[in-house]
């Protein structure tokens, strides 16, 4: 068994770390993130400062900071089995997750008490990176996950709590309700790589508040909620080779005990054939009549997936949209969507003429100010600030079309 637990607190300034030992803390260090050289490089780097005792075996979880990971729940799915969810999840990662910092992995979705799924995401380089760092060092990495899913780990209880915490000049608001999730806000802050949820938090003595990420990423074991695995090639491909052994050994054995029986049960091995053809053939229609009403459950199935993704509208391509849209003198300080309407706050020059422009995109309709307009100066410019309200216009539902049904061929 692993004594010594490592956890790496992730953010874009600083890299920091917590080792324990048997629950007591043997090593904290913290080192800046460098311009020039890749996550990776960084991570070994601090983990080549470490200690002897802390160069035995380790295993280590890594917490990513707000602003390069995820933690949100997903609306509007359909009711469709678990497997079949994770893959619709796992499909449509660009139509949850703005993809700003390129391709996503995904955590296991988690379902609440509401029926609610909820899913981390953190970007695939950033993971990765940390992957690669940890196959450097020796050291097994439990996974990875955002800071907003291991907070918890550090308040009162670990039940209800509420946790203001802040870094990358990204202030997250967290509600958690018997140790998951309940709500999490996002919004821009002033300041860098500074936390300020020591108030929110129970901290030991002994640890740094810029500590607590870190710290609570010790407390987090591989299969916990919203863990996102990392060095699971190796394992899958030494439980394959295990099989195919295992495979090779039965096939051996059987061999043997068939080469010594055959010569005095030859009629007996025939009369079994002969059953066992009857049989097959006797199960056959059964077989495919099952399969005739898997494939129409499965078509089903289809159908609401198709509708589904056909009723959400990508992230990407409505921030793409405004972008382009907007004025050049238009800034959008911030922005919520949902499903069928939005709002976002601007700070442009005209505030009329960036209500123009919106009302020319398509997927926009009837946007109107929420609210004054109030002015204001910036880099010895007056600008206007102004609230906008929006609807999202409706979007044309693909019709998925079903198979043709499968006739029997074991009619009797």
């Amino acid at each position: 068994m692993v004594s010594l637990i490592i956890g790496l607190a992730v953010s874009r300034s600083a890299l920091r770390v917590v080792a324990l030992r048997r629950g007591h803390i043997v090593w904290t260090h913290m080192v800046a993130r460098s311009r020039d050289a890749s996550l990776s490089a960084d991570i070994e780097r601090l983990l080549a400062e470490r200690p002897a005792m802390v160069r035995r075996r380790a295993r280590l979880v890594a917490a990513v900071g707000a602003a390069e990971s995820q933690l949100r729940p997903l609306a509007g799915l359909p009711s469709v089995k678990r497997t079949e969810l994770d893959a619709m999840i796992a499909q449509n990662v660009d139509r949850f997750f703005v993809q700003g910092s390129g391709r996503q992995r995904i955590s296991a979705p988690q379902i609440g008490d509401e029926n609610d799924v909820w899913v981390a995401a953190v970007p695939e380089d950033v993971v990765a990176e940390i992957a690669k760092a940890c196959h450097a060092t020796g050291i097994v990495c439990d996974g990875v996950v955002p800071v907003a899913a291991v907070l918890h780990h550090l308040t009162s209880g670990d039940a209800d709590a509420d946790v203001l915490w802040e870094d990358d000049g990204i202030r997250l608001r967290v509600a958690y309700r018997a140790g998951r999730p309940k709500t999490v806000i996002r919004e821009r802050a002033e300041g860098g790589d500074v936390n300020s949820a020591t108030t929110s938090l129970d901290l030991r003595s002994d640890v740094d508040p810029s500590f607590a990420a870190a710290l609570a990423a010790t407390r987090v074991r591989r299969g916990d909620a919203f863990v996102i695995a990392v060095n699971t090639r190796d394992v899958v491909q030494r439980a394959r080779a295990r099989v195919r052994m295992s495979a090779w050994i039965a096939i051996a054995v059987a061999g043997l005990i068939v080469a010594a029986w055959v010569p005095g049960a030859q009629s007996e091995m025939r009369a079994a054939r002969a059953h066992a053809g009857i049989a097959k053939l006797a199960r056959k229609e059964h077989e495919l009549r099952a399969a005739e009403r898997e494939l129409a459950r499965a078509t089903v199935t289809i159908n609401a997936i198709n509708a589904f993704e056909a009723s959400r509208r990508s992230a990407t391509v409505l921030l793409g949209e405004l972008a382009l849209a907007l004025p050049d003198s238009t800034a959008i300080t911030t922005l919520r969507v949902d499903s069928t309407s939005g709002a976002l706050t601007v700070l442009t020059v005209h505030a009329p003429a960036t209500l123009d422009a919106m009302a020319g995109i398509p997927g926009i309709a009837h946007p109107q100010l929420a609210g004054s307009i109030t002015r204001e100066m910036s880099a010895g410019r007056e600008l206007e600030r102004a609230s906008i309200r929006f609807t999202l216009a409706p979007l044309r539902h693909a019709v998925a079309r079903a198979p043709s049904p499968i006739r029997s061929t074991a009619q009797r």
